[in-house]
């Protein structure tokens, strides 16, 4: 390998059972030990030992009960870190996702200095040389733990469903208070993934009900939580179809609900990014009781979410959630907090639905109808957007406007809520009247 490159060559497949055999060093574990470098006098310092070098060597020490699962993928200041995982025999539990689970995770660091390997050293950075599933997750504090897991797993984020895991447990508490979760709450937590939160809510409410797509990370959540009686787990996504929520979600929460031993209903989720936009408006809408909804999701969506009239980002989403409820920007999230990074800040975002509906069922549908005919050509003024979308011929769109106190000339984005919920109370009226 060209030095320097920070890679080695080193093959994927395992290497032949019973695992690394090298000189005994007093002190590592199961007789790991120094070694030379065989070819060491023609190799350069900087390049890593390959597959045979380190299979080579037989001493009377008991053999490692490891197999090798990767080649080095790391260097980090002369270190070459690989990842070993125990021999089957070794395995107690069967597999919660894709693939044969590990008991433990463990790294193995080659220090070399001078073409020469100095030392070895096994460690755990998960604390235990044998830890199921769930002992790992539970000892996950920060975002390279949680990195270890997946790679030792063989699970991968998945971008296109907008998964960004927050990890930092005084963040995680953060969010479990400022939702004001409380001992006799039941609370949803849309896009679970992990359980990280959920286990923190898990503490503080009568019950959780989560739901998760992924079904590689929701086996890691399960065994995450396992034991947990006051957690109940779905399979699917959380979204039936973009104005609709799950039929399992909603009759899980229902059936929990109406139970009565509740004091309140929330909703307290890390959204998943690729769908927040369109969960927020449809839990305000799936007729259950929602007391309180804290959410995390990107600042665009944040500021969608509490635009007021006028301001670049005011919209649909706007009018439609501040129809539902009053909505406060409680903090900004760095992408630094999160794993996998992400592209963009992120924000919580605390919603309270209203006591009192503001409109009719009839009248909120119009709502919708209205805002994204409105909405759909921002340069343009109300009516002619509302002509261009063919929603209402030119005439009976002025008509529409002249009736509320309108003006024609107003482009969508300067009129306000309450005049919104006014044009769409007469546009309801006028459809049930043709």
């Amino acid at each position: 390998m060209p030095r320097g490159t920070g890679r080695s060559s080193l093959p994927k497949a395992p290497m032949p059972s019973g695992g690394y055999h090298g000189p005994t060093h007093p002190g590592l574990p199961g007789g790991m030990s120094t070694s030379r470098d065989p070819r060491d006098a023609s190799r350069d310092g900087d390049v890593p030992p390959t597959g045979e070098e380190l299979s080579r060597g037989r001493s009377g020490s008991q053999a490692l009960p490891w197999t090798l699962r990767y080649a080095p993928f790391r260097r980090e200041r002369g270190a070459i870190h690989l990842y070993f995982r125990p021999a089957p025999p070794v395995s107690r539990s069967p597999a919660p996702c894709r693939g044969q689970p590990p008991t433990g995770l463990f790294t193995l660091t080659l220090v070399r200095a001078s073409a020469r390997i100095r030392h070895v050293r096994a460690t755990s950075r998960l604390s235990s040389p044998a830890l199921s599933i769930g002992d790992a997750m539970r000892e996950v504090r920060t975002k390279s733990q949680l990195v270890e897991v997946f790679r030792f797993l063989r699970l991968r984020p998945a971008r296109a469903l907008g998964q960004n895991f927050l990890v930092d447990p005084n963040l995680l508490d953060f969010i479990v208070r400022a939702a004001q979760v409380g001992p006799e709450d039941l609370v949803l937590d849309i896009g679970c993934g992990t359980g990280l939160l959920t286990a923190h809510l898990a503490d503080a409410a009568a019950r959780v009900i989560g739901i998760e797509l992924d079904r590689g990370i929701l086996a890691v959540c399960r065994r995450y939580l396992e034991g947990r009686a006051n957690v109940e787990l779905l399979s699917g996504d959380a979204l039936a179809s973009k104005h609709a929520l799950s039929p399992a979600l909603l009759e899980a929460a229902r059936r929990e609900w109406s139970s009565g031993r509740y004091r309140a209903l929330r909703v307290v989720s890390n959204l998943p990014y690729s769908a927040a936009s369109a969960i927020v408006p449809n839990l305000l809408e799936c007729g259950l009781p929602i007391a309180g909804m804290l959410v995390t999701v990107q600042k665009e969506v944040a500021e969608r979410l509490v635009a007021g009239v006028g301001h670049e980002h005011y919209g649909a989403l706007s009018l439609v959630v501040q129809a539902n409820a009053q909505v406060e920007l409680v903090r900004l999230l760095p992408p630094e907090v999160f794993w996998p990074r992400p592209k963009v800040t992120s924000a919580v975002v605390r919603l309270t639905p209203f006591s009192e509906a503001r409109a009719t069922a009839g009248d909120f549908e119009a709502l919708k109808t209205l805002a994204r005919a409105a909405f759909a050509h921002r340069r343009k003024t109300l009516v002619n957007s509302l002509a261009a979308s063919h929603l209402l011929p030119q005439a009976d769109a002025v008509q529409l406007l002249t009736r509320c106190d309108v003006p024609a000339s107003v482009r969508a984005q300067d009129v306000g809520l309450s005049q919104y919920l006014l044009l769409a109370r007469c546009f309801s009226q006028r459809k049930g009247t043709t």
